[in-house]
């Protein structure tokens, strides 16, 4: 018998805010910088909410950044991409590689690269801004838990 995996559920807005904010007082990021938000990569060992907590965290931004850091690349472009890339519109980006390779198709100058990962009781989140062009890690949080 295929027994389905329990969902978590976690309030995306509250944990994800302060992420934002920290992000977004990263310096030396030029006004208008194109940014790929890939799809959350879920890791965990149970289902998680990656394209409802893609979607805020992609809201989020466009709310704080009130300093137009960031063009984000919109879903309809990601997903011409994907295609062209031969990739699958439901593709979750789970490489960084791929991720990277969708980034440099679209000019992108940024890439935020996150993944959902360990048990599903107490998953924990890492987010990583990277450069495109060099795959350097500009800021990152690692192990941020996301059941407290």
């Amino acid at each position: 018998m295929n027994i389905p995996k329990k969902t978590k559920t976690i309030d995306w807005t509250t944990k994800l805010s302060p992420l934002v904010h920290q992000l977004l007082s990263v310096r030396g990021i030029n006004k208008g910088s194109m940014l790929v938000i890939n799809t959350m990569k879920n890791a965990t060992n149970g289902s998680v909410q990656t394209r409802k907590a893609t979607s805020t965290l992609v809201h989020l931004i466009k709310a704080v950044d009130t300093d137009n850091k960031f063009h984000i690349v919109k879903i309809d472009q990601l997903n011409a991409a994907r295609r062209m890339l031969g990739l699958s519109v439901d593709d979750s980006l789970e490489s960084r590689g791929k991720a990277i390779e969708l980034a440099r198709y679209l000019s992108a100058q940024y890439l935020l690269y996150s993944v959902i990962f360990g048990d599903i009781k107490n998953p924990k989140l890492n987010l990583q801004l990277m450069l495109v062009q060099s795959g350097e890690i500009v800021w990152y949080c690692n192990n941020v838990l996301l059941d407290q």
